[in-house]
């Protein structure tokens, strides 16, 4: 996904750097952002439910294991922060 953000920053930057000569060229690139903002956004809405869904997910297993969302959380991050050490 962030290659994807990438590129349409990209896309807009060079749009912006060397703006069309013609309205054939400015159909063209506004078609060509119009595609790769559409894929972020697309991209974005997915990652947006599956996010929720870790979310609701978190905050059941707190729930369930009788300790504060909080509390979880900080697990998580110290165990997250154990893997980095081992690789």
């Amino acid at each position: 996904m962030l290659e994807a953000i990438q590129e349409a920053i990209s896309a807009s930057a060079v749009t912006i750097d060397t703006p069309p000569l013609s309205r054939e060229q400015f159909v063209e690139i506004t078609d060509e952002m119009k595609s790769n903002y559409g894929w972020v956004f697309k991209t974005m809405a997915n990652l947006i439910s599956r996010l929720d869904a870790i979310w609701e997910s978190m905050l059941n297993l707190a729930k369930r294991e009788n300790i504060s969302f909080e509390r979880l959380t900080v697990i998580i991050t110290v165990d997250v922060v154990s893997w980095s050490r081992v690789v």
